[in-house]
């Protein structure tokens, strides 16, 4: 029943991102994150090829539901080509000063589309990894959180 359940949204982020975007997407790729708590120690990786050389826009999608604990998501991401690594550390809202969630409703979860590279020239002689892994933290503790529940989809979209 879990596979099947996996299976229908995983099908129905496809026919959402194929069918209610403008523009066409190089590279999609969804990852479930393993009973809806994404593991400090669970770095997700994308392998991208490009099939041109230029720029592209780089998304992360989360989809998370009401059992996630904070606000905001830090994100470490990781973008290696094989000569250099670049490393950002990103803050996205997840809910707004009223405490509602920000994203698109569906089915329970709230799937978020957040800008991670803008314009990024990349090389079709490249294959870049990016990991992207999770970094919040609560007020009280110095070491990040070693679950975050609610996460329950973590993807890389390219246009």
């Amino acid at each position: 029943m879990a596979l099947l359940k996996k299976i229908i949204k995983n099908s129905f982020v496809f026919f959402f991102l194929t069918a209610c975007q403008h523009s066409s997407y190089e590279f999609v790729q969804m990852r479930s994150v393993e009973d809806g708590k994404w593991s400090r120690s669970d770095t997700t990786t994308f392998i991208y090829k490009p099939s041109q050389s230029t720029s592209k826009n780089f998304y992360i999608y989360l989809e998370n539901t009401g059992a996630y604990p904070y606000s905001n998501i830090y994100i470490i991401a990781k973008l290696d080509n094989g000569k250099s690594i670049e490393v950002d550390t990103l803050e996205y809202e997840m809910a707004d000063g009223h405490g509602q969630w920000l994203g698109r409703k569906v089915a329970g979860h709230y799937e978020n589309l957040l800008i991670y590279k803008w314009q990024y020239p990349v090389h079709d002689s490249i294959e870049y990894h990016i990991h992207l892994e999770p970094a919040t933290r609560s007020i009280k503790n110095t070491e990040g959180d070693e679950y975050l529940p609610g996460i329950t989809t973590i993807g890389l979209i390219i246009e």
